[in-house]
């Protein structure tokens, strides 16, 4: 049985692992880890060599070429990007986030949101993540069975500032940082907060 662990490194160790590393380039990707990303689809990429996509010698020839143009676009939009604000201090690659099964970055939404989109790591971090928000759904849940009908869940982290996590059922996290206060809040105290959220998926 395959094992697996960082797609970086496996990729083309199994025949399954061109296939995890797209899957996790893709929620990379969802969570604007655009790096990140963009290095998985490149590892795992066959350029086309045929005007007619649809004749491969393989079923992951769809994958390794659904990767090298996934890979082109990123860095096609990004170079657009980066000669607009050229001259500003606004980045397209903020600093990673991770913990053991989660990777993410954060976002800032407005002058008092900010959202932190994280991912599971590997597709063994995906149960990690899941069995994560299914423990947190139930303890939330108090005999409401309609909270256990997905794999995903939503709460709340105790403290100050307002923090609201939400887990998709393919492991996608969103964590929302409101803050309501006067003064702004510091990059310590929001890196903290979120930390709290990926220590949630230790």
């Amino acid at each position: 049985m395959a094992t697996h662990s960082n797609p970086l490194t496996t990729a083309d160790d199994h025949d399954d692992g061109p296939t995890d590393a797209f899957i996790i380039a893709r929620l990379a990707q969802w969570a604007g880890d655009f790096s990140f990303a963009t290095e998985l689809y490149r590892r795992v990429s066959k350029p086309l060599t045929s005007k007619v996509p649809d004749l491969v010698s393989h079923p992951l020839d769809h994958v390794r070429h659904a990767s090298d143009l996934r890979a082109r676009q990123i860095s096609q939009k990004r170079g657009e990007f980066n000669r607009l604000v050229e001259e500003s201090e606004v980045s397209t690659d903020p600093p990673p986030m991770t913990s053991k099964s989660v990777r993410g970055v954060v976002w800032r939404i407005s002058e008092r949101q900010f959202e932190l989109r994280a991912y599971p790591k590997s597709i063994e971090a995906l149960r990690t993540v899941l069995w994560a928000a299914a423990r947190r759904r139930e303890e939330d849940s108090r005999g409401d069975t309609n909270a256990l009908a997905s794999l995903g869940g939503k709460w709340r982290v105790p403290g100050d500032p307002f923090v609201e996590v939400a887990v998709s059922d393919f492991g996608q996290v969103s964590a929302e940082l409101y803050w309501t206060e006067d003064t702004p809040p510091s990059g310590d105290l929001i890196e903290s907060r979120f930390r709290e959220v990926l220590d949630e998926f230790a």
